[in-house]
């Protein structure tokens, strides 16, 4: 019924939300132009889980750390991405010293 973990598993076990949510920032950090939702996600999958993952975007959402926006493209078409905000670089910058 229960899934083991395994022992590859034990770096997503025992990170903290907080680690999480600057996981997903420091990726955005890399992105300044934004990433869109699907490549952020393949992105994160190497060191968080899909359930860890999505906790850790709907947390830096709400404290306002990294925003969902649409941007209009040069060919007309309008791409939804990720961005992160200034809040955002400030808490990494804490956060790393």
């Amino acid at each position: 019924m229960f899934k083991k973990i395994s022992k590859g598993d034990k770096d997503k076990q025992h990170m903290s939300l907080l680690e999480k949510q600057m996981y997903v920032l420091r990726i955005l950090k890399s992105h300044p132009d934004g990433i869109s939702k699907g490549f952020l996600w393949k992105e994160a999958r190497g060191k968080l889980s899909r359930s860890a993952y999505e906790t850790a975007v709907k947390m830096a959402t709400s404290s306002r750390r990294l925003q969902f926006r649409n941007i209009k493209q040069e060919n007309g078409r309008t791409k939804s991405v990720y961005l992160i905000t200034d809040k955002g670089l400030d808490a990494l910058e804490k956060h790393s010293s």
